[in-house]
């Protein structure tokens, strides 16, 4: 699912915190509880004066495994999800109208295609676009992208600019 805005991404964080922060809270309420329990036990030997034969272990309770079993996986998940997100809707953000001035690959982002376009003298940079625009792109010809929509027009040829969003398995969406 795309990036469409702040009413459609604000239902998505809060069922997220709902998700993460409830395995979490089970888990810190569980662990606390069997550890004052065990402490309690142990000062109640020590006032009637009998001698513990050890500290008391530190417990942590079936269910506290459980629930961090439950929420490092989504933890995990939940964090990729977002920033593939994150990023997805970056590159949606891009917007220019201008002559592109080189085609080249952005060597610190591990050659990743990049356009350089000129906009009203300004010089913008897009790095991580769509292998097929990348290839058809030329010094010279004219660009134009507005924002929200992963098309551009180059020279009036309708053609895509951002790359397609995928999957876990690096499957399209």
């Amino acid at each position: 699912m795309p990036f469409h805005g702040f009413v459609t991404e604000l239902p998505l964080v809060l069922l997220l915190g709902a998700a993460v922060s409830g395995p979490m809270y089970l888990f810190l309420r569980s662990s606390f509880a069997a550890r004052r329990a065990a402490d309690a036990a142990h000062t109640a030997e020590m006032k009637a004066g009998i001698s513990p034969a050890a500290e008391p272990r530190k417990t942590i309770s079936p269910f506290a495994v459980v629930a961090l079993g439950v929420f490092l996986p989504a933890m995990a998940l939940s964090l990729f999800s977002i920033i593939s997100r994150v990023n997805y809707a970056c590159w949606l953000g891009w917007k220019c109208d201008g002559v592109i001035v080189e085609v080249t690959r952005d060597k610190p982002n591990h050659a990743a295609p990049m356009v350089i376009v000129n906009t009203a003298g300004d010089t913008e940079r897009f790095v991580q676009v769509d292998d097929d625009f990348w290839a058809s792109a030329k010094p010279g010809q004219r660009l134009k992208k507005d924002a929200g929509s992963p098309m551009a027009w180059l020279d009036g040829r309708k053609v895509r600019m951002v790359p397609r969003q995928v999957g876990w398995w690096n499957e399209p969406k």
